[in-house]
C-alpha cells in the first residue's frame, strides 16, 4: 500500500511507514521547494502545512527570521554522523578522491570486559571512552586499549546515570547526558569529579532526546515524540523530530529542522502500546560538525547535508551504494536471540528487509578541515566494508575500508576506533592507524 509515494507495511496490529525504493539522487538544489513553510512560534517550529510535513524529505534549503523553508522530495534520506575531534592535516582536498589505508595497531584486551558498546570517543590526549550497553558508568581506556577507571554508575543521584551520551568537550572535561534524568553532568578532565550539573534550557516540562554543547553558548538537541497508548497506527506513522539550536535564554530557541522519527516496532492493543527499537529500522542522523555546523544524514543511503546552525544549506554530497537484503535466517535469529511475544510477531509479519545502508558516521573537527567518516553496510559475500569521507562542505573526497562486520566508531588524528562482535556475541574494539592518503 502507499501513500503519497512512500509505502506501508503492516506490522503486527500496527501499520509502520516505509520508504520506498530511493531513486537516483539529484543535487539537493534541485528539488522543488513546498509551498508550506514552518513558523517559529514560542521557540518551537510548526509545520502550517500537514500533508508535506508528512511527506516531505524535511531537508531545509534556506532560512530567514520567523520561517524555516524546506526540500521536498518524495524518498530524500541522507546519510552521516558521530562524534571526533582534530583532524590529520593530510585530508584531501575538494575534487581529489584518495584512498586512506588503515593499519591495525591494538585490540582491546581480555580482561575489557564488554556487552554491547553504545559509543565510543577520544580526547586530545589519547584517552578512550565507551559507553557500554550494560554497565552504569563510563569505561575509560588508555590509548593502547587498557583498562583505566570507570566514571560514574548507574543511579540518580549526582554522577550517576540511566542514559548515557558522551561529548568531549574543549579541554577534554567529559560531557554525559542523561535524557532519562533530563540532565548534562560535566566531569574534570584529571580527576573525573562532578565539576557542573544543568538541565537543558526550554526543556523545563520535557527533556530533549538527544543534547549537544556547540560551545559560543548555543547547543544542539533533538524533541521527539512520546508514544501514547490513546495514539493509532496512523500517529505513529508520521511521527517527526523537532532539531533545535539553544542560547543562553528559554527564549533564544530557533528550530532548525525537522526529520521524520526512527522507525519503530510498534503493537497497539486497547489501553495499551508496546514499542521496540526496529533492528532493521531506517533512522536519520544528526550531529554538530563544529560550533557553527551540524550533519544531517539518513541510514537509507550514503548522502550527506551540512547546515550551519541557523539551518542554511552549506553543502551535500551523495555515493553510490547497494541495499543488501536481511535473510530469513538473519531474521530467524534475531528474533530467537532477541524478541518474544507480540513484538516478535509484528518483526515476523513485516518481513521482508533490507539492512540500513549506513551503520556508523563520525564527524571529525579539527583546527584546518573539518570533515566526515561514514561507515557503510557491504555486500553479503565480500570480505571488507566500506568508509567514505567526506569535507566540511560535503563533498566525497577519499575511500577507505574496515574488514566485514566491523564498524567505524570514531576518528581523532591519526586514530581511529572500530568494534566488532565475536561469533558469540562479545564486543571488540580494535585500533587503526590512518595512513597518509595515496590517490586510487
Amino acid at each position: 500500500m502507499t501513500r503519497g509515494g512512500l509505502r506501508t507495511r503492516r506490522t503486527g496490529s500496527s501499520s509502520r511507514l516505509h520508504r520506498g525504493p530511493t531513486p537516483i539522487p539529484t543535487p539537493l538544489d534541485s528539488f522543488a521547494r513546498c509551498g508550506s513553510s514552518f513558523v517559529r512560534a514560542k521557540g518551537r517550529g510548526r509545520p502550517r502545512c500537514g500533508l508535506h510535513s508528512m511527506l516531505c524529505g524535511f531537508a531545509p534549503s534556506a532560512t530567514r527570521r520567523g520561517r524555516l523553508a524546506r526540500v521536498c522530495s518524495a524518498a530524500l534520506p541522507i546519510s552521516l554522523l558521530g562524534c571526533g575531534a582534530d583532524a590529520p592535516d593530510s585530508l584531501p582536498s575538494p575534487g581529489q578522491e584518495l584512498q586512506l589505508d588503515l593499519e591495525r595497531t591494538h585490540g582491546s584486551p581480555p580482561s575489557l570486559e564488554l556487552s554491547r558498546v553504545e559509543s565510543v570517543a577520544i580526547d586530545s590526549r589519547g584517552r578512550i571512552f565507551v559507553v557500554d550497553g550494560l554497565q552504569g558508568g563510563i569505561t575509560v581506556l588508555s590509548s593502547a586499549l587498557n583498562p583505566l577507571q570507570v566514571v560514574g554508575r548507574a543511579g540518580e543521584g549526582p554522577g550517576e546515570f540511566r542514559q548515557r551520551q558522551i561529548q568531549i568537550l574543549d579541554g577534554d572535561s567529559l560531557a554525559v547526558y542523561d535524557s532519562d534524568l533530563g540532565r548534562v553532568t560535566v566531569f574534570d578532565p584529571d580527576s573525573f569529579t562532578v565539576v557542573r550539573t544543568f538541565r537543558p534550557l526550554g526543556f523545563e516540562s520535557r527533556t530533549p532526546a538527544k543534547y549537544w554543547a556547540l560551545g559560543q553558548n548555543r547547543s544542539l538537541s533533538v524533541a521527539r515524540q512520546a508514544f501514547y497508548a490513546r495514539g493509532s497506527a496512523d500517529d505513529d506513522d508520521h511521527r517527526h523530530d523537532v532539531v533545535m539550536v539553544s542560547g543562553l535564554s528559554v527564549t533564544e530557541v530557533d528550530t532548525v529542522l525537522i526529520m521524520p522519527s526512527p522507525e519503530m516496532l510498534v503493537v497497539r492493543a486497547p489501553g495499551f502500546v508496546s514499542v521496540g527499537n526496529h533492528p532493521y529500522g531506517t533512522q536519520p542522523l544528526i550531529q554538530p560538525l563544529d560550533s557553527m555546523r551540524i550533519v544531517y544524514a539518513h541510514t537509507e543511503e550514503a548522502r550527506v547535508l551540512i547546515l550551519g546552525v541557523g539551518g542554511d544549506t552549506i553543502g551535500s554530497g551523495w555515493h553510490p551504494t547497494e541495499p543488501v537484503d536481511v535473510s530469513q535466517r538473519q531474521l530467524q535469529e534475531e528474533i530467537a536471540e532477541n524478541w518474544n511475544g507480540p513484538l516478535a510477531d509484528a518483526l515476523r509479519t513485516g518481513a521482508p528487509y533490507r539492512w540500513p545502508v549506513v551503520v556508523a558516521l563520525v564527524p571529525v573537527v579539527g583546527t584546518e578541515q573539518a570533515h566526515v567518516w561514514m561507515s557503510v553496510r557491504g555486500p553479503a559475500d565480500t570480505s571488507t566494508w566500506p568508509l567514505l569521507v567526506f569535507d566540511s562542505s560535503g563533498r566525497h573526497t577519499a575511500t577507505s575500508s574496515l574488514p566485514a562486520g566491523m564498524v567505524l566508531r570514531a576518528v581523532r588524528g591519526d586514530i581511529a576506533l572500530a568494534t566488532s562482535t565475536d561469533s558469540v556475541g562479545v564486543p571488540w574494539i580494535h585500533r587503526y592507524r590512518v595512513a597518509a592518503p595515496r590517490r586510487r
